[in-house]
């Protein structure tokens, strides 16, 4: 082959889709044109023509990946060559890695492709990530001829975390064998020393480039490598990065306008601290430039964009969704869908699909996707799309259109809308979008992606208050959802679940006995036992809804068999909680009387307990997650509203109340407050049932619930363990990165406040007038004198002072504390002003006044860098006095208030008190704790009162703690949707 005969070949398939196609599938021609890339004289024209190439279809990309294209141009990047070749190699493999990650997905603007199921394409994608190809290439990032082109590269390929991870992490190789050298011998390894960065800092660098298309391809890289990903979002907020690249989205170039854009959203939403006022502020300019785009008169292309980017910023997030509600953006966005939208009374719209452009198709597609994103949360938004804007029409005539991406975002807006109790009962119905988005569900040849958001709006349709459920159940629902969840699709079948858990939830019993007729109640066994722990999950829920009332209580214990129902439950609770499931806000973990450590405790279940691998019913032999934990306590709580027999059968089952304790010990509040709902409505009923809580030591665990004793652990090496109850603590470890500080008010004339860097501690004591001060740890100190501890090689200096007591009965204590730890923060200062009175009903003030911080990040992936901060924020908290039932008004007890204080690498202060949840578990537990000692009395003064055991509330406590959590995810309908999608 000549050269002459490569040119004509390269003017022929440039624009020509069918010429690509006709020499991509001719037998052999690929081959030799990879051939042709070792050959000098013919290496640039057969690197344009492979360029050309994979712009084509999947049939011509099928061909350059057998062919190995992707390693042969690797191999000649590695080759010196002139400029002009590295170009164009440089070209064709970013041509060529950019239409394998689209072919393998996900589209980086809107639903695109269907993801390719090849193998080939996937294998290849990983190998351009792999440690050795990002040796060839990304070095030619600071070379002049290939920057533009590898920026983009990274742009366009980077798709997934593990690839972004591999790119963020990757060093050169020169300086990577530094590092090997300078480990000892022992540590020597072949792995990657994951101590990258390098092509951050290589991209910022070149952001204030005058060079428009590589500032624009470096804006795009950078967002790439920023989605999804926390620590490149802190870096390039903390480095000022953010603020150079939101100048640009008021640049006088367009492109660089929109790629600025992207990226600075990317950099937010990776970022866990958004929400903060500098944050806001980035969020508002994005916002407005893109309005503009929506707005004014722009090209179909950058209008789609900037919808897509306003639909990254907000999606899942309400407040940005609020913020862009209130920045005039869906009215925008509906004004934009009108004017490309055909009328409504065409009488089959789908027929201009047909001449319909593929941009403006795009351009629907991704205006009511992100009207979609933007209503997904507020019913307010919800009334202004239907009422104000009138755009059920519009989305009515979308979801016949042909053009798939047009149906989705459709499909998107009626699960958006459905989710308003308002809007489902009246708009939707009336509209006709009910029965539409149910014939499109129905559809067995639609593509998978539009059943899978038709199914979500139908999980909010089928909910109670839908007049549509009976209508669904009519027109064949139930054997579609089973077709599904036979499926092999997770995705469908989980929202195939889904749909049926919100069906079966108040409806009556011989519906519920039709869906389960058609379900399988061997199936939904089955399914418990689903090595996918979402499945699982719904599987209880449906099992949860299904006993909802006496009738529903009796079928499932039927139906599955008491003790395999049981067995299966029980087998869940005891199974070791995941780790950190007892972390949350307002959530610990109680120590167990006897035990020294209630997270790592383990009740072994008694002699008669059945193991999980004896008992006939399939339990994933993993940890449960917190989700299937709940639904567990939840469904349990459930069935205890049964009938004598049925709770005996409960209450008699052999390890459930070893499982309860250590449900109660390990779990957080959401799974405690089913589980101590049960507990009172077991014990007002029966007092065997008392008796045999007793002895299985809930007593102990109850009373360790209501008296707030916990245990704080340390992050990886568990140093600094905070105090239990009327104190402070502060806990670190050599290799975490978060420092935290926990400061516990009592609510009593006693002030109480302890430092305890792991093992040595301070604490004050301030009674009536007398403050006295005591150390642990051989430490002694007066009012105002400093001292320091040292933990893990770091130090921790305190200093504390008194001030001027307050008048009679009243006491007032200051303390400040300046620490200085050099990992991962340098210095932070906190003064702690704290009031309290001397009076029963007790009032506590804590403000974090100040906190100013030298950071100095040194995290291996980056280079270190130093900034400082000055933030103000005040917590107020007053505890109120509770009286146990049986208990006079002198000898009334309070509940106790904890801060925590946690100081991230960002650095940032997150707070966290005791929930109204975490009250009501406290107050059910005391309920319990109240029943079970003193049980045997009350029930003796109801009988002489003539009353009936005094049990009449008894449904309040378990019903109460049990239904709530599905009525709260399926009457808002996601419930479905969001945890769907």
């Amino acid at each position: 082959m000549q050269v002459g005969e490569l040119k004509r070949l390269k003017n022929r398939v440039i624009g020509n889709p069918s010429a690509k196609k006709q020499l991509a599938t001719q037998p052999g021609f690929v081959a030799l044109l990879v051939d042709c890339l070792g050959r000098f004289d013919l290496r640039i024209e057969a690197a344009h023509i492979i360029a050309s190439i994979s712009y084509g279809d999947a049939d011509a990309l099928a061909s350059l990946l057998r062919a190995d294209t992707l390693r042969t141009l690797l191999y000649a990047l590695s080759n010196p060559a002139d400029p002009a070749a590295l170009r164009a190699f440089a070209r064709a493999l970013r041509t060529l890695a950019m239409s394998v990650a689209e072919a393998v997905g996900p589209s980086r603007w809107g639903l695109g492709k269907e993801p390719t199921d090849s193998e080939e394409a996937r294998a290849t994608l990983d190998y351009l990530f792999h440690i050795d190809s990002l040796d060839l290439f990304l070095p030619l990032l600071v070379d002049k001829p290939t920057t533009v082109h590898i920026a983009e590269l990274v742009a366009f390929s980077v798709r997934s975390s593990d690839h972004r991870k591999a790119v963020t992490e990757w060093i050169p190789p020169a300086e990577r064998m530094t590092q090997i050298k300078t480990r000892r011998g022992w540590e020597k390894s072949t792995e990657t020393v994951a101590n990258g960065g390098w092509v951050v800092r290589t991209l910022v660098a070149l952001v204030p480039t005058k060079d428009i298309k590589l500032q624009e391809a470096v804006l795009l890289a950078l967002a790439a490598l920023a989605k999804d990903n926390p620590l490149v979002s802190r870096v390039l907020i903390h480095e000022g990065t953010l603020t150079s690249i939101l100048d640009l989205c008021k640049a006088r170039n367009l492109d660089v306008q929109l790629a600025a854009c992207l990226s600075a959203t990317h950099i937010l939403r990776a970022d866990p601290s958004h929400s903060c006022a500098e944050c806001d502020a980035a969020a508002r300019t994005i916002i407005s430039v893109i309005n503009r785009f929506i707005s004014d008169d722009h090209t179909p292309q950058n209008k789609n964009k900037a919808c897509f980017i306003l639909y990254y910023l907000v999606t899942d997030d309400p407040q940005l969704s609020r913020l862009a509600y209130e920045r005039s953006c869906l009215q925008k966005l509906s004004t934009l869908l009108m004017s490309i939208t055909p009328p409504a009374e065409q009488s089959n719209p789908s027929d201009l699909d047909s001449d319909e452009p593929e941009s403006i198709s795009a351009l629907r597609e991704a205006a009511l996707t992100t009207i979609a994103s933007i209503a997904l949360f507020d019913n307010d938004i919800r009334r202004s799309m239907t009422d104000d804007l009138h755009l059920l029409p519009l989305i009515s005539v979308s979801l016949a259109s042909e053009h798939v991406g047009v149906k989705y975002g459709a499909c998107q807006c009626v699960r958006a809308v459905s989710r308003s109790v308002e809007v489902l009962r009246t708009s939707v119905v009336d509209s006709g979008l009910g029965l539409k988005i149910f014939e499109l569900f129905k559809k067995e040849t639609e593509d998978r992606r539009i059943v899978g958001a038709a199914i979500r709006a139908v999980c909010n349709i089928v909910c109670e208050f839908s007049p549509l459920r009976p209508i669904y159940l009519d027109k064949g629902l139930m054997p579609r959802l089973v077709q599904l969840i036979s499926g092999s699709d997770s995705s469908l079948r989980l929202n195939a679940l889904w749909a049926i858990k919100n069906l079966v939830r108040k409806t009556s019993t011989e519906t519920k006995k039709d869906v389960m007729r058609q379900l399988g109640w061997a199936r939904v066994v089955e399914l418990l036992g689903d090595s996918d722990e979402a499945i699982v999950e719904q599987a209880l829920n449906i099992l949860r809804n299904l006993a909802e009332n006496e009738e529903g209580i009796a079928m499932v214990f039927k139906e599955v068999g008491t003790d395999r129902l049981l067995g299966i439950l029980v087998g869940f609770l005891s199974q070791p909680s995941p780790v950190g499931s007892s972390i949350g806000t307002g959530t610990k973990a109680i120590a167990i009387p006897g035990s020294t450590s209630s997270t790592s405790s383990s009740i072994p279940p008694t002699p008669s307990s059945p193991s999980a691998s004896s008992l006939t019913h399939p339990i994933p032999h993993t940890t449960p997650s917190h989700d299937i934990l709940l639904q567990t306590s939840c469904t349990l709580a459930n069935l205890s509203n049964g009938t004598p027999s049925q709770q005996s059968s409960i209450v008699s089952y052999p390890s459930l109340l070893p499982a309860l304790r250590q449900t109660l010990a390990e779990g957080n509040t959401e799974i405690r407050r089913p589980i101590v709902g049960m507990l009172v409505e077991l014990v007002k009923n029966n007092h065997k049932f008392r008796r045999e809580m007793i002895q299985g030591g809930l007593v102990g665990t109850l009373k360790g619930l209501v008296s707030g004793k916990t245990t704080k652990h340390g992050i990886a090496a568990g140093a600094g363990h905070g105090s239990a109850t009327g104190g402070g603590g502060v806990s670190s470890s050599p290799t975490s990165t978060t420092g935290s500080m926990a400061m516990a008010i009592p609510s009593s004339p006693t002030l109480g406040v302890s430092v305890s860097p792991s093992s040595v501690g301070a604490s004050l004591a301030a009674a009536g007038r007398s403050p006295t001060w005591h150390g642990s740890g051989g430490h002694a100190h007066a009012p105002g004198h400093g001292h320091t501890h040292s933990f893990g090689g770091r130090a921790l200096t305190h200093s504390n002072s008194s001030s001027g007591l307050g008048g009679v009965g009243h006491t007032t204590f200051t303390s400040t504390s300046t620490s200085s730890v050099s990992y991962p923060f340098t210095t932070f200062s906190v003064t702690f002003p704290f009031i309290f009175t001397s009076d029963v009903v007790v009032s506590g003030a804590f403000w974090f006044s100040r906190y100013t911080s030298s950071c100095t990040h040194s995290h291996p992936s980056f280079t270190p860098y130093s900034r400082s901060y000055a933030r103000s924020y005040a917590y107020t908290y007053t505890p109120r006095a509770r009286a146990r039932a049986h208990a006079p008004l002198s000898s009334m007890s309070t509940s106790t208030s904890s801060l925590s204080l946690g100081l991230p690498l960002t650095p940032s202060l997150s707070i966290s008190a005791i929930t109204e949840d975490d009250k009501d578990v406290i107050e059910r537990a005391r309920q319990a704790l109240d029943w079970l000692e003193h049980g045997d009395v009350y029930t003796s003064m109801a009988m002489s009162l003539g009353l009936e055991g005094g049990a009449s509330a008894s449904g309040g406590g378990a019903s109460g703690g049990t239904t709530e959590g599905v009525s709260a995810s399926s009457a808002s309908g996601d419930g479905a949707g969001a945890g769907a999608t």
